[in-house]
């Protein structure tokens, strides 16, 4: 056996390993590359998806808590003037009910003044006859 360097062997191992680096290069590491930054651009683009998402999210949020604010400060509003519309008609029914009982009362007043006055006239008037019972009873005795 012999351990000489054969030139012609040595250079066809070198062509078939050229070759194999090209065919390699073609059809495999080109498009595993082209795969690979493909895939890069689209984890790219999730990752900013993901962010305008996150951007998205936190601007509904504020805009739901200024939603919230206004309809509370609304509420809030409504209940202060229903409170104030109820209050309003509470005080006009109770002024209402004063006048018409202060009328009552006047009346009532006025028509125990007349009721005073008839009973003095009639007092008056049945003093001459009371007076002069009054006398015969005395006599009588």
């Amino acid at each position: 056996m012999s351990t000489e360097i054969n030139l012609r062997l040595m250079f066809l191992v070198f062509v078939v390993f050229i070759a194999t680096l090209y065919l390699l290069n073609i059809w495999l590491f080109k498009p595993l590359m082209h795969f690979m930054e493909r895939r890069d651009g689209v984890i790219n683009q999730d990752a900013q998806e993901i962010t305008d998402s996150e951007k998205e999210v936190i601007y509904i949020q504020e805009e739901i808590e200024q939603i919230i604010k206004q309809a509370k400060l609304d509420a809030k509003q409504m209940t202060e003037e229903a409170l104030s519309e109820a209050k309003n008609v509470y005080d006009s029914k109770i002024a209402r009910y004063k006048a018409e009982n202060q009328a009552k009362i006047d009346g009532f007043m006025q028509k125990l003044e007349e009721e005073k006055k008839l009973l003095k006239t009639q007092l008056v008037g049945d003093k001459i006859a009371l007076q002069e019972a009054i006398y015969t009873k005395i006599k009588n005795i």
